[in-house]
């Protein structure tokens, strides 16, 4: 089977988070508010993509697209106004590991 991992630079890729409430329950129900910014070595980006509820727990995903992955050092912070903020990070390499080991 192959992998997606480490993250490929230049490759698109779908991004899994959570969101909770800041009562600590999930947030469930509420991809339409969650905005997403992608701070790419060092610039910072607003993502036009479309966050998009990941089943019915509170976890949502956003594909990002093959430029919004050239980097090196991605952060994505995932903000709605009854939740906590989530930031995922991506360090990126040129192969991934079945590429780099056929």
């Amino acid at each position: 089977m192959a992998t997606l991992y480490p993250p490929k630079s230049g490759a698109a890729r779908v991004v899994t988070f959570e969101m909770r409430r800041t009562n600590r329950q999930m947030l469930v129900g509420g991809a339409a508010g969650i905005s997403v910014t992608l701070n790419r070595d060092g610039t910072e980006l607003i993502l036009a993509g479309a966050v998009t509820a990941h089943g019915t727990q509170g976890l949502y995903k956003i594909t990002l697209t093959d430029a919004e992955m050239t980097g090196d050092d991605l952060w994505l912070i995932a903000e709605h106004e009854e939740a906590f903020p989530t930031t995922i990070h991506l360090l990126t390499t040129a192969t991934t590991w079945d590429e780099a080991h056929p």
